[in-house]
């Protein structure tokens, strides 16, 4: 499969028209999720690199990996929504996508080995009214953790589960 994700012109679908510089539908956090949903060795980011320069979000995007040594399918739901994890050596990546409307939805964590993590993510910001807005947040989580997962119409979660030693 070709696919280019990582749009940082985002958005919402009412208010998205073909224009150069090229716009993306979605939130900045969906479009950070494509790029573990939609597996390629070859990753593509799709935009001009001045629109990542400085911008909510591009943390998620540096290292991330090409190959995957596990993946486990969370839920999903065809045309509402996905929610998967995707091992690359020791780092775990949890991501999230939706359809159309606004999603609740859960994630637990139950894939992890024993011990302390720690989860950076990258969420739908509760500025519904900014699809580039992202929520960031640190938190430590284990194997008994079930993140809730909020996400907005066109939205996304993407986040980075990382060992604690």
């Amino acid at each position: 499969m070709d696919f280019t994700p990582g749009g940082f012109l985002n958005r919402d679908p009412k208010d998205f028209k073909i224009a150069v510089p090229a716009e993306v539908m979605g939130t900045r956090a969906r479009q950070l999720a494509m790029t573990v949903i939609y597996p390629g060795p070859l990753t593509v980011m799709c935009d001009s690199p001045k629109n990542y320069r400085d911008q909510a979000g591009i943390e998620f995007l540096r290292g991330i990996p090409t190959v995957w040594d596990e993946s486990v399918v969370l839920s999903a739901e065809v045309a509402k929504s996905i929610v998967i994890a995707r091992r690359s050596g020791e780092r775990w990546y949890l991501v999230a996508m939706n359809g159309d409307d606004s999603a609740k939805l859960q994630a637990p964590l139950k894939f992890l080995g024993e011990g302390t993590w720690r989860l950076r993510a990258f969420a739908d910001s509760s500025d519904s009214m900014n699809p580039e807005a992202i929520s960031e947040s640190t938190r430590e989580v284990d194997a008994g953790t079930v993140i809730p997962l909020s996400l907005a119409p066109g939205g996304g979660f993407a986040g980075i589960i990382s060992k604690i030693e």
